[in-house]
């Protein structure tokens, strides 16, 4: 069974160009040190499931809006925690033992649920926010480098209304109530440098996820 093959996982939640992914490597950095139990924590992103299924349909560099609507789809079709439950599957098939996972881009209430499920409550989930501008800028950054797409803050804004959930069903993205379901003291503000922004990390490892780790453990 795919729960007794997961050993603890780390879910971060995010507003859109907050910083979920610099927090996925650089929490799989620490892990790695002796201070952090030299463990091996797998990083999983919920939108690759979505991207694959975009390139089925052809689209090879799909736009957000077309992520966003393929995610809505697959949890409309699988049920809302859909994406959380094939990433873990994948997971404990990709690795031997028991498998230390770190999920980047909890979008929806229903794949907290699935994760504490499968994970047997092995698991922590930490929220990043940023100011709109900063992560608008960002977001302009990534698209301009990446794809050589330019995105209007107009644009910007009407994605990020989709990701937090203003107007959207059940089964749709509804980030801001997942933040919303998150501890305070497990939410990072990004709004400074890198050095800032893993300083924090750092410090809710130490503080938090070491005990939560050593629990899960015994």
């Amino acid at each position: 069974m795919v729960e007794n093959r997961i050993a603890f996982v780390i879910a971060l939640v995010g507003q859109k160009a907050a910083g979920k992914s610099e927090a996925a490597r650089y929490f799989q950095q620490i892990a790695q040190n002796p201070f952090g139990f030299g463990l091996n924590f797998a990083i999983f992103r919920l939108s690759d499931p979505l991207y694959a299924i975009a390139k089925e349909r052809g689209i090879e560099q799909p736009s957000t809006l077309q992520l966003q609507h393929i995610g809505n789809e697959l949890r409309s079709a699988q049920g809302p925690g859909a994406l959380a439950i094939r990433a873990l599957e994948l997971a404990a098939g990709t690795t031997p033992g028991a498998t230390f996972i770190i999920i980047d881009g909890v979008r929806n209430p229903g794949e907290i649920s699935e994760i504490r499920r499968i994970a047997n409550d092995r698991c922590v989930f930490v929220g990043i926010r940023a100011h709109n501008m900063i992560r608008c800028s960002r977001f302009q950054k990534r698209e301009r480098e990446r794809f050589g797409r330019v995105i209007t803050r107009t644009q910007f804004q009407e994605l990020d209304r989709i990701d937090m959930g203003l107007g959207q069903q059940q089964n749709g993205q509804r980030v801001g109530e997942c933040l919303s379901a998150i501890a305070r003291d497990q939410i990072i503000c990004n709004n400074g440098d890198l050095w800032q922004f893993k300083h924090r990390l750092h410090c809710l490892w130490i503080n938090k996820i070491n005990a939560m780790l050593l629990a899960a453990d015994e």
